[in-house]
Order: structure tokens, then sequence, then C-alpha cells
């Protein structure tokens, strides 16, 4: 029998799911590089999420049978919490793949699942978050933010204790408070579209998955930037509610 996400607990291994699989990264080891595992963020039909985990040894015995964007049904698994330091939801629940865990391609067309789902945070929020970043080094997860760009920027090269890193620094605002923006790694394959396309104004960007860090060295108000996790993307122009309400309170502003 089929279960929503927010019925999961602890009790039983029996458990039913049909979902979206919206997002898929690896978990590399900082000592070897080599792949622990696969992170997901499962979504059922009814706009629930929850982070699941799938061990190397079980995803490679899975044979490439979850994509990213696919749909499955999935059954037998354990739940728990997530004990990472930064988790990309703010539930704490964990789904944990088992040996005995069974994944099956959902082929029922009859049902509407969503392509992704977002819990935002609004632009002023960020602020009150920044003043909380690592103060007791606690656990805390990424938001989703949802703004429209005041300068799409440029990619440029940064010298990092890592080595030349490629950079892309914008900013975001409500129409009238602006959040920086400093993106590293793959995301900037998919944030170069800001500069390199011609696209719609005002530009509408969800930046999904995305922590907000302080400034080292910068004693101004605005010291803190949102910025990229393993686990983040960013949307452009998306066709949705959310990004034609906030186009709309944009336009309404500058008149």
């Amino acid at each position: 029998m089929e279960s929503c996400i927010h019925m999961l607990n602890n009790s039983t291994l029996d458990w039913t799911i049909r979902v979206r699989v919206a997002r898929v990264w690896p978990r590399i080891s900082s000592f070897t590089d080599a792949v622990r595992g696969y992170n997901l963020i499962l979504l059922d039909r009814h706009n629930h999420r929850i982070h699941a985990w799938v061990h190397n040894e079980v995803w490679q015995s899975l044979d490439g049978l979850i994509v990213e964007g696919g749909l499955y049904e999935i059954t037998t698994f354990a739940l728990s919490n997530c004990s990472a330091f930064l988790r990309p939801l703010s539930s704490t629940r964990l789904i944990r793949f088992l040996n005995v865990t069974t994944v099956q391609p959902y082929l029922d067309t009859s049902l509407s699942f969503p392509q992704h789902d977002f819990e935002f945070v609004s632009v002023d929020e960020v602020q009150r978050l920044a003043e909380t970043d690592n103060d007791d080094q606690s656990a805390v997860h990424t938001i989703d933010v949802i703004g429209v760009v005041e300068n799409p920027g440029q990619v440029s090269t940064i010298r990092t204790r890592h080595g030349d890193r490629r950079v892309h620094k914008f900013q975001v605002t409500d129409g009238h408070i602006f959040v920086r923006v400093t993106l590293l790694g793959s995301i900037l394959d998919s944030s170069n579209t800001l500069f390199t396309a011609n696209l719609q104004a005002p530009i509408v960007v969800v930046l999904a998955g995305v922590r907000v860090r302080k400034i080292p060295g910068d004693r101004s108000l605005d010291n803190y930037h949102l910025t990229a996790s393993p686990w983040s993307q960013i949307f452009i122009n998306m066709e949705s509610d959310a990004a034609r309400d906030m186009r709309d309170v944009l336009v309404a502003s500058t008149h």
C-alpha cells in the first residue's frame, strides 16, 4: 500500500512510496576522493519532500536505474535522522536504502507528480539567517530563495587555497532588499545563462539549496551572501506561479 512521505516513521521497514527523484548528487570522501554513495531528494505527488541516502554498494546493485527526474516506486527502507552538519531540507528525516530495498520505475501516467518543490525563504529573512551563521556550530540546512536579478555579473577567476576557481557574483532583490550571491563549481554551467542568453526581463531566478554565509573580513551591514552547496540548482524564468508573482511584484514596485 502506498504511503505519503509525511506519513513515514521509524516503526517499520514495510513502506512503499511513489516519488519523483527531484535531485541526485554523490557524496565524495574527503580523504580518498572515492564515491561513498548518493544522496536523493524525493518528491511525492502531494508536494512532500524527503532526503534519501543510498550507499555506493546498494547504488551499484541498482545498475543505473535511478536518474534525476524519474518516477519510481520504492519499497522496504529505513527511516532515521540526518546527522550531517549541513542538510538539504529543513526536515531532519532521512530514508536509508537497504540491501532489501526494491526500486521499480513507476509507469502509471494517470497520476501527476510535480517536477520541483521549494521551501522559499524571503529575501528579508536571509539577513536574519546570516546573523546566526556558524555562531554555535549547530547543524543547518540549505534554503530556497526566489528573486529578481539586479545585475547578472560575469564569471571571473579567483585564487583560493585550493587553486584558481571560477566564480559568478551577482545580486538578487525582492524589489526592496538586495542579497549578494556568490556561486562556484558546476552550478556555473547554469548560472552563466544569466549573461549569455537573451532573457526576458525582469529575470526571475530560483536559487534552490543555497546556504547563507557571512563574508570573511567584511564589516558592512550586508556582510553575507548566498553560496552554492553540492546539491544547489538555479532555475531561470521558471514557468511557475511563484516566478510570475515575483515578476509582478517587481513591476508594480517600479511604477
